[in-house]
C-alpha cells in the first residue's frame, strides 16, 4: 500500500508561521505523522488508515481571511482530498457581496499507531 507514498517540499500557509514542510502523500491524499517501517507481511491494521474530518463554516466573502479561507477549501477539493457536502450561497444586499454556508470534509491517511480518537492514541 506504501508504494504510492510521496513527498514533496511545499509552501504551506496553513503552518502558524507560514514556513516550508515536507508534507507526504499516499495515493494523492495528504499522509499525517511518521511514515510506517512496513513488512511485507504486515497485517492490514498496521496499514495506514484513512481518516476524515468534517467541518462547517459560514463566510463573509467582503473579509479577505474569509475569501482567503474559502478559497483553500475549493483548492483542497481540486486536489482531491477534500469534498464538500453542503454550499449554499447567498447574496445579501445589505453588504453588497455574498455569504456562504459550507459543510465539507478533508481527507488524510494517518499511521493507526499515531490515531486519536477521544483524545487516546488508538
Amino acid at each position: 500500500m506504501l508504494s504510492g507514498l510521496s513527498s514533496g517540499l511545499t509552501k504551506s500557509k496553513d503552518t502558524p508561521d507560514g514556513t516550508e514542510s515536507i508534507r507526504h502523500h499516499l495515493d494523492g491524499i495528504p499522509f499525517v505523522g511518521p511514515i510506517p517501517d512496513l513488512k511485507k507481511d504486515d497485517s492490514e491494521a498496521k496499514q495506514p488508515q484513512l481518516f476524515s474530518t468534517a467541518f462547517v463554516r459560514q463566510f463573509d466573502l467582503t473579509k479577505d481571511e474569509h475569501l482567503e479561507e474559502y478559497t483553500a477549501i475549493a483548492q483542497k477539493v481540486t486536489e482531491g482530498y477534500a469534498e464538500i457536502s453542503f454550499d449554499e450561497r447567498i447574496y445579501d444586499n445589505d453588504i453588497k457581496s455574498w455569504r456562504v454556508l459550507i459543510r465539507w470534509m478533508e481527507y488524510k491517511y494517518v499511521n493507526p499507531k499515531e490515531r486519536k480518537i477521544d483524545g487516546q492514541t488508538s
